[in-house]
């Protein structure tokens, strides 16, 4: 294989297992409030396509879109939900709808942009 094809393949592996921004604020609030004994959900929204044994694709959603990307039940009886976004991330009309509801209904949700948002409310 020439040169220049390796570092190409090389550079596209780099790119996929590099996290997004966004990727390690969830992993990282995951990590803290699991060893502040807590019971965390991640709340996964999206599209899986499946083939049957046929081979004939199909569509799954998962997950309620806007819904926030962490739910954690916390040790004294508390539930939180957590949308993450990354500095410059902007919450969705979807997300802003979510939240407004949840909130209309006494559910507690925060938006954090850096895991010390988090440490401030937990």
């Amino acid at each position: 294989m020439p040169l220049c094809l390796l570092d190409k393949n090389i550079r596209k592996q780099r790119r996929k297992s590099v996290k997004k921004p966004e990727a390690m604020l969830v992993s990282s609030c995951m990590e803290y409030l699991s060893i502040r004994g807590a019971q965390v959900i991640r709340n996964n929204t999206g599209l899986l396509f499946i083939k049957d044994k046929n081979g004939k694709s199909r569509a799954i959603k998962t997950g309620s879109p806007g819904s926030p990307d962490l739910i954690a039940f916390l040790p004294e009886g508390r539930v939180l939900c957590i949308e993450c976004k990354s500095k410059k991330g902007k919450l969705s009309d979807l997300q802003k709808a979510f939240i407004e509801k949840m909130r209309k209904n006494k559910h507690e949700v925060v938006v954090i942009r850096s895991l010390e948002d988090l440490m401030e409310v937990v």
